[in-house]
């Protein structure tokens, strides 16, 4: 998460509380940001060759977003791959054991007939076992090349980097030619779903719970109502502010809600039954009566 995002998140926090009395008893204000803010960087070190996409292009989970300097990777993967064609070695340790399976079969025929001393047919096994031996020896080397395959086409994919989510290229951080290390090369935000963050007061606290649902009216005019789900609540107390957030999910799967807006969230329904207070707000009868309090709507509830 960047220093403008944190920031930007801290700013609205204590807007909210300032402009929080002038809202009806059950609206709030919210802000919308992206659910995902991610600094994406590279696991290995280099120059970067080129970038895949700019500032503003969306793009989508695994895609390739920018490509370091790989012409050494290219080289061991064409080595590794060379000696994995190779099957001469593999071919001479099977003649090898054909022949002294052959070998043995005919001293062994040869001593059962008293034609042969034991010592060369104890010989015979031996050099049956020793082609054995280098057979096994030829299958493991090869296994081990195919191993090496695999790191070097490793190697080499990490010279691609990609996105980690769906989502809108925000910043880029280099330009090709760049040496990076550890430092990130651009920033995505995921903008499918959104996330809404509200701070309510503690008289709330306990009332709201992951799973209900909130009418999100954004800052810029929308022509239908938006509809939120509350995923996360949190479990305590701010002890400075005597506040405490909920965060929602907000689906934009055609992008047409713009993020980084303030908004106002007026929960659907929720029951308060704490320490504080004790009433139940409806938010569709609140709006035929926004004039009414809390008390009112206590009663009505009733």
């Amino acid at each position: 998460m960047n220093r403008y995002y944190i920031v930007t998140i801290l700013f609205f926090v204590s807007s909210a509380l300032q402009a929080q009395q002038t809202l009806p008893e059950n609206e709030h204000d919210c802000f919308i940001v992206p659910s995902v803010m991610a600094d994406v960087g590279s696991p290995v070190r280099g120059v970067v060759a080129r970038l895949l996409v700019d500032r503003g292009d969306s793009v989508s989970q695994g895609q390739p977003i920018a490509e370091l300097e790989s012409d050494m990777e290219q080289i061991m993967l064409s080595h590794a791959q060379a000696r994995v064609d190779m099957t001469s070695e593999l071919a001479a340790r099977d003649a090898d054991l054909k022949l002294a399976t052959q070998e043995l079969t005919r001293v062994e025929d040869m001593h059962a007939q008293l034609l042969a001393p034991s010592q060369q047919r104890d010989e015979s096994r031996a050099r049956k076992q020793i082609a054995k031996a280098g057979l096994a020896q030829a299958l493991e080397n090869r296994e081990l090349i195919k191993i090496e395959l695999k790191r070097a086409k490793h190697e080499l994919e990490q010279r691609t980097l990609r996105s980690p989510t769906n989502g809108v290229v925000v910043e880029q951080f280099i330009v090709p030619g760049e040496f990076i290390n550890d430092e990130p090369i651009m920033n995505i935000a995921m903008l499918d779903p959104l996330r809404v963050e509200v701070v309510l007061p503690a008289n709330l606290f306990g009332s709201v719970r992951v799973g209900g649902r909130a009418s999100i009216t954004p800052e810029l005019e929308t022509d239908i109502p938006l509809t939120a789900t509350i995923d996360a609540v949190d479990g305590l107390l701010d002890t400075r502010s005597g506040t405490f957030g909920v965060r929602l999910k907000l689906p934009n799967a055609n992008m047409a809600i713009p993020s980084g807006q303030k908004c106002i969230a007026d929960f659907l329904e929720y029951k308060v039954d704490n320490a504080y207070n004790s009433y139940t707000a409806d938010a569709l009868d609140a709006a035929d009566a926004s004039d009414n309090t809390v008390i009112e709507l206590a009663e009505e509830a009733e």
